[in-house]
């Protein structure tokens, strides 16, 4: 189970490491808006965070999900 906690904060690590591209592209997002022209692969690559965030969410919520059902049938395990 420690290792899919392990994978759980590996996972969240990527998580921030796409926020804070977001975060740091804000501005870029910004300015578009304004009238300026931005690098096109900003956005992709904005896109492509969004995207990331929202996958690894995912499988978080797999994993966590993982983590009940073995901890669900060790305390069975225990009962019996």
């Amino acid at each position: 189970m420690e290792d899919l906690q392990k994978l759980i904060n590996e996972k969240q690590g990527q998580i921030l490491a796409h926020k804070a591209y977001l975060k740091a592209t804000d501005y870029k997002i910004i300015k578009k808006y304004e009238g300026y022209e931005i690098e096109e692969d900003v956005m992709q690559q904005r896109e492509a965070a969004r995207n990331g965030i929202n996958q690894l969410e995912i499988e978080i919520r797999e994993i966590e999900a993982e983590i009940i059902e073995i901890s669900a049938l060790e305390e069975q395990e225990e009962v019996l």
